[in-house]
């Protein structure tokens, strides 16, 4: 019974993970939530974490020309995100986009 408790813990931790992964990859912090007396409950606290200073969150690329006008250049908009990265000093080996992108 323990082993059960045990492995629907770990899912749950895995599960967890997962979505905080996501969430710094796609919006570069985390939303948390403090449990203070009930987990799951509607009484909690929400901190944001940022892993940038101020408004402007430099993980985010906003292309000079809108998407669906007729000038949009997608490859240089690409070359634009890589040296973003490059000259940050990452590698640029994965490109994640927004359910929004063209």
């Amino acid at each position: 019974m323990l082993g059960q408790f045990m492995a629907r813990d770990l899912n749950m931790i895995r599960g967890r993970e997962e979505q905080m992964r996501a969430q710094i990859l796609l919006n570069n912090g985390l939303n948390l939530r403090e449990y203070s007396d009930q987990y799951g409950g509607d009484v909690y606290e929400e901190y944001k974490l940022n892993f940038y200073d101020g408004a402007n969150n430099p993980a985010v690329y906003t292309p000079s020309v809108s998407c669906s006008g007729n000038t949009f250049n997608k490859i240089a908009d690409l070359r634009a995100i890589l040296l973003l990265l490059v000259n940050a000093g990452n590698r640029a080996i994965d490109l994640l986009l927004g359910m929004n992108a063209a």
